[in-house]
Order: structure tokens, then C-alpha cells, then sequence
């Protein structure tokens, strides 16, 4: 049986003010708690269950499995198809920068505010083996539940750092001897080029509106060449195609 203050917790968590005041977010749909089941069973604070599905997973579990008829849980859930499981899961604790990337290259989110993009972006990063994302303020919680949701489940396997802006993460990028490397649609260096490197520097995507409105004498602005009429493509299939041309060159 739920309590009061749990289902309080939950409805709080599926809205930005309330995120922003918690040390727990979402996570739901069967795919995404799996995982987090799988990765990081000592972060779930609780799981909730619907009659249903609560064969979905095993009871031997080191957190609290609370099981409701699924009236009940379809009245707490977030999503419009419920698929009868929910976890409250704790926020990792982040580490302090030890002044180098996780990975070949890091992947700098700049003000990018669509949840379903973030998760994607942060899906597609998953799948081509990055560990760490960058973000800026003014770009959604990736923490959210709608960006959750979307992640399925690649949050768990994912840091997510932030900084205030682009002119702190070049600061970083110059201390580390890397640079930005600004995605522009009337950027002067395809990403399919060898003159546009990979390697120790952060690629930037922008906001989905605006773009990337940052300019400096020390960045490289790259564009993904478009022989259409399109003005320019959706942040999070501009980040996919960007990440797997990484992927194409360790391959």
C-alpha cells in the first residue's frame, strides 16, 4: 500500500518545480526500470508495481516493492500508456571533475529544452559508448520524467555534468588542450571532414529554436551537410548523426 507522503513524492516528481526540490526523479515504462534494476538497484528508493505486471520483476530486491490494483496505479502514473511499473530513484551523487573526459570526446548539450530530445540525444550517446554528457543553463533536467522516459533506461548508464554556460565549458576545454566544436547549419567544416577531429575536444549542440548563439575566435564551427532545402534538422537526429560519424571512424 502507498502512502500518503509516497504518493505525494510521485506527483511531485512528474513536474519541473518539484524535480528541481528533490533528490529523487521518475523513472517508468518496463524497458527503463529494467534497466535501472539491472544497473543500479542500491539507487531505488521504491518500486511500484500494478497487479498486472508484478511478475515484471523479481521480489529478491534490495529496495521496497510495493504492489497496488492497477486502477490505483494508473491514477499516479505520468505516462498516457501505462505499462504498470514505476520507480522513485535517487539522484547519483556526482563526482568533482578530476580535469579529463570520461571519453574520447565529450558531448555538451547548450539550452536544448525539448525532454524527448534530451532523451534521445542521450540514448543515441549510450548506444555509440559515451559515458558522460555536458550540459548548460537553460537545457531541461535530464532528470526529468518526460527525459526519462525517452532516455529508456540510458540514464543509468550515463554522467551528466553542468556548467553555466559555453564560455566556462571553453575555459575547461583549453585548460584540457581541446577546443568546442560548434554544430552550425552555416558552419565552414563538415563533420564528415577530416579537418573536424573528434578527439579531446567537446561538440556542441544548440538550442532548438536558436541554435548555438556563442562565437569565439578559438572554436571550430562544424555543419552537417544538408544537399536538400531543409533550413536545418532536429537537435537530437543533428547529435545522432554527428555521434555515429564518431562511431564510423572507430569502427
Amino acid at each position: 500500500m502507498l502512502t500518503n507522503k509516497q504518493k505525494k513524492l510521485i506527483a511531485s516528481l512528474g513536474t519541473t518545480r518539484g524535480r528541481k526540490k528533490s533528490e529523487f526523479f521518475l523513472c517508468e515504462g518496463k524497458r527503463s526500470c529494467l534497466e535501472a534494476v539491472k544497473d543500479c538497484p542500491e539507487a531505488i528508493e521504491f518500486a511500484v508495481l500494478a497487479d498486472s505486471a508484478k511478475a515484471m520483476i523479481s521480489p529478491n530486491q534490495p529496495f521496497p516493492i510495493i504492489e497496488i490494483p492497477d486502477k490505483e496505479f494508473n491514477e499516479i502514473t505520468h505516462t498516457s500508456t501505462p505499462q504498470g511499473i514505476l520507480l522513485v530513484v535517487k539522484e547519483p551523487i556526482l563526482e568533482e571533475f578530476d580535469n579529463k573526459l570520461k571519453d574520447d570526446f565529450v558531448l555538451v548539450l547548450d539550452r536544448v529544452t525539448d525532454p524527448g530530445n534530451i532523451g534521445t540525444i542521450i540514448r543515441a550517446a549510450w548506444a555509440a559508448g559515451l559515458k558522460e554528457i555536458w550540459y548548460t543553463v537553460g537545457t531541461t533536467d535530464p532528470y526529468g520524467a518526460k527525459a526519462v522516459r525517452s532516455g529508456m533506461g540510458a540514464h543509468f548508464a550515463m554522467t551528466f555534468r553542468k556548467f553555466q554556460d559555453l564560455a566556462e565549458i571553453e575555459d575547461v576545454m583549453s585548460k584540457l588542450g581541446g577546443k568546442l566544436c560548434l554544430t552550425k547549419p552555416l558552419g565552414t567544416v563538415s563533420c564528415f571532414s577530416d579537418e573536424f577531429q573528434f578527439k579531446g575536444n567537446a561538440i556542441v549542440m544548440g538550442n532548438e529554436a536558436n541554435g548555438i548563439d556563442y562565437c569565439s575566435e578559438k572554436a571550430q564551427e562544424i555543419t552537417i551537410p544538408m544537399p536538400g532545402n531543409a533550413e536545418s534538422l532536429n537537435v537530437a537526429a543533428a547529435a545522432t548523426i554527428v555521434i555515429f560519424e564518431y562511431v564510423r571512424r572507430i569502427s
